[in-house]
């Protein structure tokens, strides 16, 4: 097997990505962003932009550009929606200027290392708020009804055999290998006990003895000991009493043959009895039933200390328990006829109840002890053992609300919406609408005096009407004679924030329109901004020097490829690669290569991608000082 942790595809896009490329912000946005800025409206605008400096514009005026109508239709100059004016301004490229720099800055402005950091803590970000949200949606159905208490569901459901939980533990310890848990359908059955005795030895002479003198002949015996032959219930009647019998040193051999401790046994029927086997604890031992309307109750098996079973018992236990059985159970209606009727009641109570708890039938009496003796209840929690839930519905939806703010599926984050500006979703949908609804009023002749004003503004900072010392607007919009080109684009900008208010006004389902898509971009951004800030990533602050972040990043990008969900890590980064260089195609044959990698997997065809990382020759050995001894040097060590 090859020990490697690089394709060759990896090693084509760690150059790349190690040098700063291989990566940009998406295409579609950029050619969005040009689509809107080179529309018939925005291109003087954006030329009186461009050339501002050399035409003398101060900073304020330009701040007054990006603004003036950012509380009426902010589309049609590029200005921040007001409600938003937190996202800054950007006074040389508007608002879809401060989109595409957000977006730059996940990508590290040009520095793959703090990309690479961004990339890995949103996505850690993302995979851990999506499992708290699918979480609480699960929490509400994943038990269905089978949910009774929050004791039950922490201890495994072995606080519904005895709450009692070290006092019943230690009766368990004390009782050895008495008894078989993956023969619990047959507990309190003499037949049970006769085989767990000859499965750790042989019956004794004592026992033996005993079963012969109650009547039962020695190929009988032979029969009851073996767990795969279907016993007569009168042989087991007559085995019961037989063991009545062994008492004394026989019974001394039986009890250490179990490894039984437990005080008081005074004959081997006694081992069939909870009373007697379960001294310390048989009073609070309860059994989960069911009523009619599927409600449970943690009934008593013993009313009292005194060793009264509760006959309501008979009422309440399963039907399979009481009288229908199996062909590896054996159900009251039988059991009460070889032992006494309400010993084998509280037997078949202790069956049901021990049979609730999962894998009881692979674990030993000694690990079901421990498990008793180390475990915790939710004693004096009151609110927590009231609940009727195991996840309450206020609770589940507060992680909805407070967490599942996310564009996927239940309101899970996707990686989107934390770097969407990088690729631009879903601002480039938006930007999209925009345009062509610009376009749209351009063609009906809805923005004509709007262009003219944006023209009027180019020529201004282009020195057009410039006389001598001073600026002289013609007749039209903004017409005067002003000191300074800043002075009349200044008075410009007040005639478009009268013209666009205007046509708001006159114009209201177009301008909603684009109202709704640039709020919309707004908005998505300043869900970014927050979701960013709510997993820690502090872009500014991040180290952009180091090599660890990219060589992981590297190495993770087949993994990447696996996931393919919308808006998932491998479409962002296909969305980001730049397809025009070899390091930017090596990314996305990376992502690809991991989704072949699984395909492969499964089928069971190798592979031979990995490029052997260990070394070519054998590195120089470092000369360390001596750490054995010679023989004289140990023969000068032993004591003469």
């Amino acid at each position: 097997m090859t020990i490697g942790i690089l394709t060759p595809l990896q090693m084509i896009a760690g150059a790349a990505l190690s040098n700063n490329g291989g990566i940009r912000i998406a295409n579609t946005w950029t050619a969005a962003v040009n689509s809107y800025t080179g529309t018939t409206l925005l291109t003087p605008f954006f030329a009186a932009v461009a050339n501002s400096s050399a035409g003398g514009i101060s900073a304020n005026t330009l701040g007054n550009l990006f603004t003036f109508c950012s509380a009426t239709v902010p589309a049609l100059a590029d200005n921040t929606p007001a409600a938003y004016s937190s996202l800054g301004t950007n006074i040389s490229a508007g608002f879809t200027g401060v989109i595409t720099t957000q977006g730059n800055s996940y990508l590290g402005s040009g520095n793959v290392t703090v990309f690479a950091q961004v990339f890995s803590a949103a996505q850690g970000y993302v995979g851990a708020t999506n499992n708290y949200i699918n979480t609480s949606i699960n929490s509400q159905t994943y038990l269905g009804s089978t949910f009774t208490t929050m004791n039950s569901l922490i201890t495994g459901n072995l606080s519904d055999v005895n709450l009692a939980m070290r006092s019943f533990g230690a009766d368990l310890a004390a009782l050895g290998q008495l008894i078989d848990l993956s023969d619990l359908g047959n507990f309190g059955s003499p037949a049970s006990l006769l085989q767990r005795l000859a499965t750790l030895t042989t019956i004794t002479p004592g026992v033996n003895n005993a079963l012969i003198q109650a009547g039962i002949d020695q190929a009988n015996i032979n029969n009851i000991t073996d767990p795969n032959a279907n016993i007569d219930d009168n042989l087991q009647r007559l085995a019961y009493q037989g063991m009545l019998n062994v008492t004394g040193t026989e019974l001394e051999q039986v009890l250490a043959v179990f490894g039984v401790t437990t005080p008081n046994i005074n004959n081997m029927a006694e081992l069939l009895n909870p009373v007697k086997i379960f001294p310390n604890s048989y009073s609070s031992l309860t059994v989960r039933t069911y009523n009619q309307d599927t409600s449970t109750v943690l009934r008593a098996i013993y009313d009292n200390n005194q060793g009264t079973v509760n006959s309501k018992l008979l009422i309440y236990l399963p039907r399979y328990v009481l009288i229908l059985g199996s062909s590896n159970m054996i159900t009251y209606q039988r059991l009460s006829l070889i032992i006494p009727p309400d010993q084998a009641l509280a037997c078949k109570a202790i069956q049901v109840s021990l049979q609730q708890i999962k894998n009881i039938s692979n674990m030993s009496l000694a690990q079901l002890s421990t498990a008793y003796i180390n475990l915790q209840t939710t004693r004096d929690l009151d609110l927590i053992s009231s609940l009727t839930t195991a996840v309450p519905p206020s609770v589940a939806a507060f992680y909805a609300d407070t967490y599942g703010t996310g564009t996927g599926p239940n309101g899970t984050l996707v990686i989107t919406d934390l770097l969407g500006a990088a690729v631009g979703i879903p601002f480039t949908s938006d930007l999209t609408n925009v345009t062509t609804t610009i376009n749209s009023m351009t063609s009906a002749g809805i923005l004509n005096t709007l262009t003219v004003i944006y023209t009027r503004m180019k020529n201004t900072v282009d020195g057009v009407y410039n006389v001598v010392d001073v600026v002289v607007i013609p007749s039209g919009p903004g017409s005067g004679t002003y000191p300074n080109a800043d002075a009349a684009l200044n008075a410009l900008i007040g005639v478009a924030a009268t013209e666009v208010a205007g046509i708001e006004s006159a114009y209201p389902v177009q301008s909603s329109v684009l109202n709704s898509n640039f709020v919309s971009m707004a908005a998505n951004l300043s869900i970014e901004i927050n979701n960013l800030a709510l997993a820690s990533i502090d872009i500014a602050n991040l180290d952009p020097n180091g090599r660890g972040p990219v060589m992981s990043l590297v190495q993770n990008l087949p993994d990447y490829g696996v996931n393919t969900e919308q808006n998932g890590p491998a479409q962002f980064l296909e969305t980001i690669a730049n397809l025009d260089t070899q390091g930017g195609q090596a990314i996305v044959a990376c992502l690809r290569e991991g989704k072949n990698v699984s395909v492969l997997d499964a089928a069971g065809v190798g592979q031979d991608t990995v490029i052997p990382s260990i070394p070519s020759s054998i590195p120089p050995r470092a000369n360390l000082i001596p750490s054995t001894y010679t023989e004289a040097e140990a023969a000068n060590l032993v004591v003469k």
